[in-house]
């Protein structure tokens, strides 16, 4: 027996893979940047030496060139003066290769000899800091050198040569202008979800979205409302993912303390229209598709034109850009905390963020099609709106005080 398979049901499953990719991608490139963004090997070696070279080549092929410096004391005067400093200060053997692991401004071992071990070299960077760096021959730990934690920073200024020293510290070289500290990993998951969240309930995106899948159910069948649907979903999440990359860029170039002033001023102004709206609820003006000061009626009248599954798509694009003076606030305030973060960091961040903001498009095209029991969430969200905005003003609040203390 053949069981048929509907057209919605295939469009579905299409847009669940794509979101199950989403997510697992998002976490793949953050769990990636997490792992490769605070570790670094610093190696004192000689060109004449093979066992130096072999270790270069293994670090070269296994942690790529950004995570690890070969500091040649055959040919580089200073490396061997910075060399010879260490090896006077901690009684070492002068033995090359001599590897520092760095973690996070901090010494986690010293590794005499060769040693081609992936895990070995892991192990050492994933432990707690200690005051007692272990010091291996190979991969057997031979002494100690005590070196208490808040003496790790000096021991590298003295120890390391610049740039490198820098670079491990996570601070520019001596002489140059300091960059403004990023927003931090916590502030920016602090931030996100309630962001989002205050993001997505988008009155102006919600009549458009009803009313086009409305249409298109009077019109036609489940098939072509799922197709519909879909395709303006997928206008939108590309579209809006494509301007936070932008904005990520753009709001790089505007001095920190004006972005800090726009996110408290935004999260005033969350605060007082919400706790506004909650005591009038009566007084909010709400966008109707046959109001023709509403931008989304304009954008319906160009669906009902053109239509069909391309049509939505384009209007799902073209409505990301011109409906976002709606609720779009968050989003900019979100790219100023990840401007100064790895490209592929914000790429991950932005990637869930997104997702978290058509969530709502999703539920209700489902609803739309019957296959949920969840109906009416775009009524939920807009009655609920003054809450959600009030929640995201308050944690926009303590994110731009925390951002000021850095």
């Amino acid at each position: 027996m053949v069981t048929k398979v509907s057209g919605h049901t295939v469009a579905l499953a299409f847009a669940g893979v794509l979101i199950v990719l989403t997510v697992i991608t998002s976490l793949l490139i953050l769990y990636a940047d997490s792992q490769g963004a605070d570790y670094y090997f610093f190696i004192y070696g000689s060109s004449e030496c093979p066992h130096c070279r072999r270790l270069e080549a293994f670090m070269e092929s296994t942690y790529g060139p950004s995570r690890y410096h070969f500091c040649d004391v055959s040919t580089n005067q200073a490396c061997l003066e910075y060399f010879k400093k260490f090896l006077g200060a901690s009684g070492l053997p002068g033995s090359v290769p001599m590897t520092m692991a760095f973690k996070q401004g901090y010494l986690m071992g010293i590794v005499i000899g060769e040693d081609e071990n992936k895990s070995f070299w892991d192990s050492i960077v994933a432990a707690k800091p200690s005051p007692n760096v272990t010091i291996y021959m190979g991969e057997e730990p031979a002494a100690y050198l005590v070196l208490e934690l808040d003496k790790h920073k000096q021991f590298i200024r003295e120890f390391i040569p610049e740039p490198q020293a820098s670079l491990i510290l996570g601070s520019p070289p001596t002489g140059t202008t300091p960059a403004p500290p990023s927003g931090g990993e916590e502030a920016i998951l602090a931030s996100l979800i309630p962001l989002a969240l205050s993001d997505s309930v988008n009155p102006c995106t919600f009549v458009l979205y009803g009313v086009i899948l409305l249409s298109v159910s009077i019109s036609a069948g489940r098939r072509a409302v799922a197709a519909t649907g879909i395709s303006f979903i997928l206008g939108v999440f590309l579209s809006y993912l494509i301007l936070g990359l932008v904005l990520t860029e753009v709001v790089g170039l505007i001095p920190r303390p004006l972005l800090l002033a726009f996110a408290f001023a935004f999260a005033v102004y969350l605060i007082i229209t919400s706790l506004r709206i909650m005591r009038h609820p009566e007084k909010r003006k709400m966008c109707k598709e046959d109001d023709p000061s509403c931008p989304s009626s304009g954008l319906y009248n160009m669906f009902k034109k053109k239509g069909g599954i391309i049509g939505a798509f384009l209007i799902g694009i073209v409505a990301s850009f011109t409906l976002l003076p709606c609720s779009a606030g968050p989003y900019l305030v979100f790219a100023s905390l990840l401007s100064l973060s790895e490209w592929i960091a914000r790429l991950g961040y932005l990637l869930v963020y997104v997702l978290i903001f058509i969530s709502p498009l999703i539920l209700i095209l489902l609803g739309a099609l019957g296959l949920t029991k969840v109906r009416g969430v775009n009524e939920y969200l807009l009655k609920h709106e003054a809450k959600i905005k009030l929640g995201a003003g308050i944690v926009l609040v303590l994110v731009a005080a925390y951002l000021a203390l850095l």
